[in-house]
């Protein structure tokens, strides 16, 4: 009706704020937006239309769209499962005594998710979670699923690429490309998200915007073995593809692999080994085991399944420290922060991966929110069977990936930017508040120089589209756009690729 809602009353008992409630819905008011429920005689609750935009009927052959209208929601006489949402001045978990309650809807997902969080200074883990209810399912979807990478796998690439002879302000070209097997006759066309190809464009701008035909390119002159060596050094263990879809993160990894490899950049080129374990203390309070870390495993023991994920290998390890009595040398924080690339390519693969969070059109513009210094990489698997996004600040560093066990769509138009970076987004915003909002430290031996877009060479009077870059000292251009040729730009080290 049109009428002004009733309002809730307010509740008369102990009313927890961290459970799953059953209401009858008492009263829709379309007028306000709002629906009344009865929780018990004498609690009532109010859901408003912004806490449910989401409550559609789900239909994976649509694009996701918000709810207009509570009516659409809510009928009278339903019975609907929901949360108190919590608010100042709650106790213990229950709401305080006398103050009106908000409640949304709650529901068991049949899709996945992960989450994997630790300090990037300590390797000290802050979060992890392993799928929706541990009830449900024991499976850890954070150290022991191997799920494709998606598009999280290109900032391994691009980094690989400035160990070489690139610069962030390179020149790449995305255009449309056939590959075609002769032997099995298989083609592949390979396609950007968006359907359209964009021609030549920096390096910085490919991978901000996720490029996909640009990407290939720069993997193909790299060569397969060289971008897998480099993984490695940055603590991906999982089978890799030794073909062109690797460009475009064909491979399955962990989270826990994919999580490690990007602390790596944050880090300043060490690598930050997440610790789970802080201590394990004897019945008497003595301790009988230091810190214990999830890292890179050089043997897998004979009695694991063939099938073991690198972190089964690890945790053997451990189990296998406990029964000698023997502390791993890895237990020691700085042997874990062995240097793996330098200073100045871990920070220029962090303002990479900052430019997909801050540029116009770069993936992980939803992480702007946060108001921070971050960085971070958006990853969406063909036909949107995954959806991965991993960033950091200066001192965390999380991953998340959202998907189904079995091999199922999430449903169209959820992508990494959709779909796992507000996971991360709400997460981080409550990590990061004991820690200062600062920006990434700038290594010796990086200058900044402002740079033109079509040519990658430093900015005239007349550049459009002109960005300041970091470059590693001695590889920043010398020669203003105006000044050179197509045929001096790949002089300046900018590749223009010829596939």
């Amino acid at each position: 009706d049109e009428t002004t809602p009733t309002p809730a009353e307010p509740a008369a008992l102990p009313v927890p704020t961290d459970e799953t409630l059953r209401g009858v819905v008492v009263e829709v008011s379309p007028k306000s937006d709002t629906a009344r429920l009865a929780l018990a005689p004498d609690v009532e609750a109010t859901v408003r239309l912004g806490d449910v935009k989401w409550a559609r009927r789900p239909d994976p052959s649509q694009k996701p769209r918000w709810v207009r209208h509570i009516e659409d929601v809510f009928q009278v006489g339903q019975i609907v499962r929901v949360a108190i949402l919590p608010a100042d001045g709650d106790v213990d978990g229950f709401a305080a005594e006398g103050r009106e309650l908000h409640a949304v809807l709650r529901q068991s997902p049949l899709a996945e998710g992960a989450l994997l969080s630790f300090d990037i200074d300590t390797g000290a883990v802050r979060a992890l979670v392993g799928g929706y209810d541990y009830r449900r399912s024991e499976f850890d979807r954070a150290t022991q699923a191997r799920r494709q990478a998606g598009s999280s796998f290109k900032p391994i690439i691009y980094a690989a690429a400035l160990e070489k002879d690139y610069t962030p302000a390179s020149i790449l070209v995305d255009r449309p490309v056939v590959y075609e097997d002769p032997e099995s006759g298989f083609v592949w066309r390979p396609q950007n998200y968006s359907r359209k190809f964009l021609g030549r464009l920096p390096m910085r701008e490919a991978l901000a915007r996720s490029v996909n035909n640009a990407t290939i390119h720069l993997f193909r002159d790299l060569k397969v073995d060289y971008v897998i060596d480099f993984a490695r050094r940055l603590g991906i263990q999982s089978p890799l593809a030794r073909d062109l879809s690797l460009a475009l993160g064909s491979s399955s990894v962990t989270l826990l692999e994919t999580t490690r490899a990007y602390a790596v950049f944050a880090s300043g080129g060490k690598q930050v080994l997440p610790s789970f374990i802080t201590q394990v203390l004897d019945r008497e309070g003595e301790k009988i085991l230091g810190s214990q870390v999830l890292g890179p495993v050089p043997e897998v023991p004979e009695w694991l399944p063939a099938n073991g994920t690198p972190a089964d290998a690890e945790l053997a390890r451990i189990v296998e420290s406990l029964e000698t009595g023997e502390n791993p040398e890895s237990a020691d924080p700085a042997v874990r922060r062995k240097q793996v690339i330098s200073p100045t390519l871990a920070y220029l693969a962090t303002d990479l991966l900052r430019a997909a969070v801050f540029d116009t059109n770069g993936t992980g513009r939803g992480a702007r929110e946060l108001r921070r210094s971050v960085g971070g990489k958006t990853g969406t698997t063909n036909f949107g069977g995954d959806a991965w996004f991993v960033g950091f600040s200066p001192d965390v560093v999380t991953g998340v990936w959202v998907g189904y066990d079995e091999k199922r769509v999430l449903g169209k138009g959820e992508t990494g930017g959709r779909t796992a970076l507000p996971i991360w987004r709400d997460y981080m915003a409550l990590a990061l508040k004991e820690h200062p909002n600062r920006d990434f430290p700038v290594p010796a031996g990086i200058v900044f120089a402002r740079v033109d877009r079509e040519t990658g060479l430093l900015a005239g009077a007349d550049s459009k589209g002109a960005y300041l870059q970091a470059f590693a000292e001695g590889s920043e251009p010398t020669q203003t756009a105006k000044q050179a040729s197509r045929g001096d730009e790949r002089g300046r080290l900018l590749r223009l690729d010829q596939f």
